[in-house]
């Protein structure tokens, strides 16, 4: 977003599109028509192990 690169979560919410950032302390970006986004990578899901 903007020449910044982020991890982010992808939500429909009320007919809004929104980022959610993975850090809590960030607030969630509303993506619009006229802003430059580029997806870079999609990551459906993360397994962790266990120790």
């Amino acid at each position: 977003i903007d020449d910044k690169a982020t991890f982010k979560r992808l939500k429909r919410i009320n007919g809004k599109v929104l980022l959610e950032p993975a850090n809590e302390k960030y607030e969630p970006i509303e993506l619009k028509e006229n802003m430059d986004i580029k997806l870079y990578k999609v990551i459906m899901s993360i397994k962790r192990k266990k120790f």
